[in-house]
């Protein structure tokens, strides 16, 4: 851990005399510090053996994960937009709330299960060079990125402080898409949880809305294809199922928003 003191906007290290101490930003201190945390993180060991070690270690590579990949970034870019990641089961109806929201055709919606295979990232052409490499480690558009992403700009005012990410599946077949879901969430600004009236009650999603919550997200609550009768009981029912697992307060009614299935437009899916 770093161990020095502060002298006015100063820092000087163990050692080091005041007199000799050399000025650095607020925001360079707080970088070197957290990149100090994340080394003591990620040096802590866990030898003895206990039935809480596998739960240790997990959270010990998301802390270190969150600091590297999430905040120190954010330091070094303080001027970026908000990332609000749209995250859901498979068939939930992420790709088509996507592209109702831009009014065309971001994401490409369909019947093939899993629908989004690469994550799209609908952004301001401003903001767009910052997706294309250093975004987040092994995501990127060029050929040899791990995990490619699909980057669509577009002139909406909404861009102009959010960028929105389609993610994938979090429960499809395809193998990676859990992980990438996982890696996407944790360098979310905000979440919009898509779900169904067919799919809520699934064991899968509460996993990821737990991790969300372990990061005190804000989560924006998408109750998709509701059927026409009967969507007050789903709605109601869903938000105990919330309120049981202490994601939301039962009263928090605004956190949940409703749409009935309907038919979609072709222009735009």
């Amino acid at each position: 851990m770093y161990r020095g003191g502060v002298t006015g906007l100063g820092i000087w290290h163990v050692g080091q005399s005041a007199g000799m101490s050399t000025s650095v930003s607020p925001t360079a201190a707080l970088r070197a510090s957290l990149d100090a945390l994340a080394e003591l993180i990620e040096s802590a060991s866990f030898d003895l053996p206990a039935a809480q070690q596998p739960d240790r270690r997990a959270l010990q590579v998301d802390l270190a994960w969150t600091i590297r990949e999430y905040l120190l970034p954010r330091l070094r870019d303080l001027e970026a937009p908000v990332l609000a990641v749209v995250i859901g089961s498979t068939g939930s109806g992420k790709s088509t709330l996507v592209n109702s929201l831009a009014q065309e055709r971001v994401s490409e919606p369909g019947a093939i299960r899993p629908t989004t295979r690469v994550p799209v990232v609908w952004t301001h052409p401003d903001h767009a060079h910052r997706y294309q490499d250093g975004f987040l480690t092994g995501y990127g558009t060029a050929a040899e990125a791990g995990h490619q992403l699909l980057i669509v700009t577009g002139d909406d005012p909404l861009l102009r402080g959010v960028t929105v990410l389609d993610a994938p599946d979090f429960d499809s077949v395809v193998e990676g898409h859990r992980e990438m879901v996982e890696e996407l969430l944790a360098v979310a600004d905000l979440t919009v949880f898509v779900t169904s009236a067919q799919r809520y009650a699934d064991a899968v999603p509460w996993e990821f809305l737990e991790r969300a919550r372990r990061r005190r997200l804000p989560i924006l609550f998408v109750l998709n294809r509701l059927p026409a009768g009967g969507a007050d009981e789903v709605v109601a029912d869903y938000r105990a199922r919330l309120a049981k697992q202490k994601v939301i307060s039962q009263a928090e009614t605004s956190k949940i928003l409703r749409i009935l299935e309907q038919a979609i437009l072709a222009e735009h899916g």
